[in-house]
């Protein structure tokens, strides 16, 4: 068996397993985590509907107008507010019926199966520090107002509680501080102020082991402002976005590879030679001539 046909019979084999892996996702129920039987956040049931970033900007202008402040200041409130209210504090993951590609690298590393784009995001109840600001990000977008990345990194045992991911905001010509997964007391207080440290007691007044960590990061310098109108996930976002076409599509461009190598085979015994064999004469009763003397 020559390389070539090798290779088109692993194409076709890998084939048939995507689509198998496509089709069994397809019957599979939607993926949705339990809503909470206590609350300890600001969470509003009935915003779960809104899985878009388009109809949470719809839905912006009623927050907006029930803000005080300069119309920058009263759009990142009601920006801060809506977030509060959309999503609980928690991590979400992409299920195996929306990229069973995707879930499957999960094995690899956990991270790769947490969704970044923001209407992705949206799919879920739950999202973390990082999730939570990327949405606000993308609205804050939507108004034109400039926005950045607040990371804080600590040392940790669990690499899941290594920092946390808030969300700076450009009012009125100043960074302000907005976070809406840990539901900061005080909004919109200078970003110089969370770098510094000194505005931290106001942020997490009944968080006293987070405000000290906060504290010991900032006397460090390890909290930063970054990625300045910038997406702050791009690269896992081409992955996911890659990841996700392959596990709707893959099974296609896999099975027209196979095909294509195994072309020339086919083409090969198609052409090849037939034996000829020259067919005896027979009689008007069928009988052959050749073995009655005729």
């Amino acid at each position: 068996m020559t390389a070539l046909r090798r290779l088109g019979i692993f194409f076709i084999a890998c084939s048939a397993a995507c689509a198998i892996l496509t089709g069994v996702g397809l019957f599979m129920p939607d993926e949705m985590s339990a809503p909470p039987s206590h609350l300890h956040e600001a969470w509003r049931p009935e915003l779960a509907s809104v899985h878009s970033v388009d109809e949470a900007a719809a839905i912006l202008p009623f927050y907006i107008e029930h803000q005080k402040g300069s119309r920058e200041e009263r759009i990142a409130r009601g920006i801060d507010q809506l977030i509060r209210d959309r999503f609980l504090h928690g991590i979400s993951e992409t299920g195996f019926k929306d990229n069973w590609l995707d879930w499957l690298s999960g094995f690899a590393w956990e991270n790769l199966r947490q969704p970044v784009e923001p209407d992705q995001i949206l799919q879920h109840r739950h999202a973390l520090c990082s999730q939570q600001s990327i949405v606000f990000q993308a609205l804050l977008k939507r108004y034109g107002i400039e926005y950045a990345s607040i990371l804080i990194s600590w040392p940790s045992d669990d690499p899941l509680s290594r920092g946390h991911f808030a969300v700076g905001a450009r009012i009125d010509g100043q960074w302000r501080y907005f976070d809406t997964d840990i539901e900061a007391r005080a909004i919109g207080v200078p970003v110089s102020q969370v770098i510094d440290g000194s505005a931290v007691a106001r942020l997490y007044p009944d968080k006293p082991l987070l405000a000290a960590t906060m504290r010991d990061a900032a006397e460090h310098g390890r909290i930063s402002m970054a990625h300045v109108d910038q997406f702050p996930a791009a690269h896992a976002a081409l992955f996911q976005e890659a990841t996700r076409w392959f596990s709707a599509y893959g099974w296609m461009v896999l099975g027209a590879l196979g095909l294509l190598c195994l072309a020339p085979y086919f083409l090969r015994w198609r052409e090849r030679p037939r034996a000829r064999f020259d067919t005896p004469a027979l009689d008007a009763r069928g009988t052959c001539a050749e073995s009655v003397g005729l």
